[in-house]
This record gives C-alpha cells, structure tokens and sequence, in this order.
C-alpha cells in the first residue's frame, strides 16, 4: 500500500521504532507498539532508495535514502539515522547486535549506491548542503548532551551506593571490633573468677580445717578448767591454769584474725562479682 508499484524490497527486518522528539531533541518517542517489518524499497525508474515502516494501517517510517544520510550505532543493539528532508531523527531498536549490524552494511550498501549515481550540486544545493550539516551537527550535539546528562546521574548514583557501602563496612568493622575488645575482657574476667574460685576453695578448706582445730582446742582447756576447779582447794593459782589462760587468749586472737581474713575475701568475691556485671552490661 505504501510502495510503489516500480519498487521492488531490496531487504526486510524487524526492529522497534522510535522517532526523536522534535522540538527539544532530548528524548525518544516509540513510534511502534512492538517490533515491526522496517524494509528498504528501490525505484529503479527514479533510482531512489527508501526506508519504510508500517504498523497496520499508519506509516511509521518514509525516508529517503541519500548520499549525505549516516547511520549511527549508538549502542549493541540501538542505531539512528537523521532524514534532512523532513527535519526528522529515527531510531532502531533490534533484538540483538547481529540484526543491527545487518541493517547497517546493507544502509552502507544503499548509501554508495546513492552517491555512485548522485550529479555534481548546483550552487542552491551547496546551500542546502551546509544546512543539513549544521542540522545533523545540532542533532548529534543534542544527543550527546543527553547522554552526557544521563551517564553524570549514574555516576551519581553509582557513588552515593559506593559511599554508602563504604559506610556500612566501616560501621559493621567498628562494631566487630567492639565484640572482640568486649569478648577478650570477658573471657579474661571469667579467666581470673575461675582462678579466684580455685583460690577460695583452698583457703575455705584450710578455714574448715582451722575452725576444727580451734573447736578441739577450746573442747580441750574447757576439760582442764573444769579439772581446775576440782582441784582448786588451795588459795594460789597452779601453772596450769596459767597455762590455759594463755591458751584461751591465743584462741580468741586467732579466731578475730580468721574473721577478718573471711571478711576480707568475701568483700573480694563481692568485688569481682560486681564487675562481672558491669562486662555483661556492655556487651548486652
């Protein structure tokens, strides 16, 4: 419906179409709602060669191939091209890098066809032709300003994740260090109530043992008083009972030494017990 009937499809393949906004040139505007038939069409009674798109009924592209035209790759698998003559940018959007690089040999195909057959410009052509360049250098500035555009808001976003990692593994190191110091002054601690313990053990038994000895002790001179008072009929203190005397005082200096030494290590168990909970504190 859209080709003449001289002309003949020299090549067919299937992309999604986009046409560059007009005005403004710093967007692309899908032409097609899918991938689409785009064909190249030769009329050799005029030697023209064209560019046609058609989604049902609406012609999507209708450009004329011409010695001066240029298709560009812009990525793996995205190319456009500039029509001077209806002032329009296309685009092709192919489903992989081989469509795309068929398209643009049989485009490079077209184009030396069209400049093998092209007369020499007359002078309102040269005109034109200084037109059409600073249009298709207008064009390609405005895109690559969009692009440059986008490519600085990546690298944007790429840094702010960047630094934001960064902080993450500097918050994640600090607090494994924190773990370790606290884990270390733990085990330390529980190191030295272990050691404290085995130490009170010792010393509780050796008070048992001194308390047994002392009980047999105060039994003892309580059994000689009483042995005392017996025999006690005369008015003058015997040896004896000076010798118990003496006995008791030891007995009772020592046992007021063994109840200080107790309260000493007992105010030391309190003491360790104490820091232990303030290291589970800190670590909790």
């Amino acid at each position: 419906m859209f080709a003449e009937i001289s002309e003949q499809p020299l090549f067919t393949c299937k992309a999604h179409v986009f046409q560059l906004e007009p005005e403004m040139k710093k967007s692309w505007i899908p032409l097609s709602t899918t991938a689409v038939n785009v064909q190249i069409f030769h009329d050799p009674i005029k030697n023209i060669y064209r560019i046609v798109s058609v989604e049902g009924t609406k012609a999507l592209i209708n450009s004329i191939v011409t010695p001066r035209m240029t298709f560009t790759k812009t990525s793996q698998k995205f190319g456009q091209w500039i029509d001077f003559k209806l002032n329009l940018v296309y685009g092709l959007g192919f489903a992989n890098d081989i469509e795309l690089n068929r398209f643009v040999d049989k485009f490079k195909e077209i184009k030396e066809m069209t400049r093998s057959t092209a007369t020499i410009l007359r002078p309102h052509e040269r005109s034109n032709s200084c037109e059409i360049t600073n249009f298709n250098r207008h064009v390609l500035n405005d895109s690559n300003d969009s692009n440059d555009v986008q490519l600085k808001i990546e690298n944007e976003k790429l840094r702010a994740a960047l630094t934001q990692t960064t902080q993450n593994t500097r918050k994640i190191e600090d607090e494994m260090h924190i773990l370790k110091t606290n884990n270390m002054r733990l085990t330390a601690a529980l190191q030295e109530t272990q050691n404290s313990m085995e130490i009170w053990k010792k010393e509780l038994q050796f008070y048992k043992d001194e308390c047994g000895r002392l009980k047999n002790l105060n039994s003892s001179n309580s059994s000689r008083n009483d042995s005392d008072q017996v025999s006690s009929s005369t008015n003058f203190i015997s040896p004896i009972n000076q010798s118990t005397g003496q006995s008791n005082l030891r007995l009772k200096y020592e046992l007021l030494q063994l109840t200080d030494n107790f309260d000493r290590k007992f105010a030391e168990l309190l003491e360790i017990r104490e820091q232990l909970r303030k290291i589970i504190n800190e670590v909790t």
